[in-house]
């Protein structure tokens, strides 16, 4: 479990640097509200990935967990992985049209000509992203850790890069279209790479019945379960800035936007839980001692770490802003604010993963659900009042509110928290 830890966070840790170093890029060569208009595109796009594959990705994990390492499928794991991913296709497509069919609206309701454009572009990334996630929650199914770190992190944020040097070079970075364009462009590479390297990696136990099936019901029904849970989760993080984007200027969003990509980095530390615990989690989740030993010893280790970060970001937060530019300076309390709703945020997420894999999927639905409502109505009221301050007062109260809501649930239905 610890050398799979050190290799997920290893490689989140230089993805996350990549990641970053791409919106650094584009902050340092192009304008705020060049930067704003990308932010609203990304966003959306990323919010209508959560759909592309249907909580199949999920299932994946759910139903194909084995307790170790293993490169070996066999036959019936195949035909799930194919079922999961022509229903990711299928569906990833839908939400290429439909934010297609919507371009035109958000563009008017922004107030944004270029953003229909630069839409339209990005979202036509959401076929190949689905790819790409089915394809690492395969491997992460069987412990397989490597090929995420390497496809959906490295390879993809490598090849955005990249991609946006060349924009720069050809003086084109200061149109959103074309980072777009490659934002599109480093997806579909990626995917290339993603659906051939399983043929490689995998081996075919072929003395299995061919014959024999699988139960498609289970699968849907448990990977629309969990798209409730990415799609609000996604939508909680994403309402403050599709609002500030009705309300505010492009360049005041893409300043917002900056501090909040930057306060989103501690992410790292929550993903790392929740790869690693949930194959651990999957494969017991009859045994409740074991799955509360792992969730208490972990949420320790977040709290220690969380509280440690938040305290040497507070004092360093203008110079972490400065990274983006000296104008994102300005976002400071915004950014801290932000930070604060993370921390909690990643404390919960062994919380979280117990309830998903623990048959209380619901209830982790639920507080996902009010969390997401909640940011709606309190970001509408704080940003029409207060701006960007109010985006960030806005969520970083609904993320607290979710953690709490996640420990009381846990605590009530899976055994008591004990201190």
């Amino acid at each position: 479990m610890f050398k799979n830890g050190l290799v997920v966070f290893v490689g989140l840790a230089i993805t996350k640097l990549l990641n970053l170093f791409c919106h650094i890029w584009i902050t340092n060569h192009s304008s705020p509200d060049v930067y704003g208009v990308f932010s609203i595109a990304f966003v959306l796009v990323m919010f209508a990935s959560n759909l592309c594959c249907l909580g199949l990705n999920q299932s994946l994990i759910k139903y194909l967990s084995s307790e170790g390492i293993n490169y070996v499928l066999k036959w019936s794991v195949l035909k799930v992985v194919r079922f999961s991913f022509f229903y990711t296709i299928l569906t990833s497509l839908l939400c290429v049209l439909i934010l297609t069919l919507l371009s035109d609206w958000l563009s008017s309701f922004h107030d944004e000509s270029r953003l229909r454009s630069t839409l339209i572009m990005a979202a036509m990334a959401l076929p190949f992203m689905g790819i790409l996630i089915l394809s690492t929650y395969l491997f992460r199914s069987q412990h397989v850790f490597w090929p995420e770190v390497l496809m959906r992190n490295f390879l993809r944020s490598l090849f955005f890069l990249l991609g946006l040097v060349v924009l720069s070079s050809l003086g084109l970075i200061n149109q959103p279209f074309w980072i777009a364009s490659v934002f599109f462009l480093s997806f579909l590479l990626t995917a290339i790479f993603a659906a051939c390297l399983p043929f490689y990696v995998f081996k075919i136990d072929s003395d299995q019945d061919h014959s024999k099936s699988f139960n498609q019901k289970s699968v849907i029904q448990y990977g629309l379960l969990t798209l409730v849970s990415l799609f609000f989760y996604e939508g909680l993080i994403a309402t403050d800035k599709i609002i500030l984007g009705y309300f505010a200027t492009s360049e005041e969003l893409g300043l917002y936007s900056g501090a909040s990509m930057l306060a989103r980095q501690s992410e790292v530390a929550g993903i790392v839980i929740f790869t690693i615990l949930s194959p651990k989690l999957a494969s017991k989740v009859n045994l409740k001692d074991s799955i509360h030993s792992g969730v208490m010893s972990t949420t320790l280790v977040s709290v220690v770490f969380g509280i440690f970060g938040m305290i040497l970001l507070f004092f360093i937060r203008d110079y972490v802003l400065m990274i983006f530019g000296t104008e994102y300076v300005a976002m400071n309390r915004e950014f801290i604010v932000i930070c604060g709703g993370f921390l909690m945020l990643i404390i919960t997420t062994p919380f979280s993963a117990a309830l998903q894999f623990g048959n209380k999927i619901t209830y982790d639905n639920g507080i996902l659900v009010f969390g997401f409502i909640f940011n709606l109505l309190a970001s509408y009221f704080c940003i029409k009042n207060w701006g960007s301050m109010g985006a960030a007062i806005g969520t970083g109260i609904s993320l607290s509110l979710v953690s709490i809501l996640r420990i009381l649930i846990y605590s009530i239905k899976m055994g008591k928290v004990k201190a």
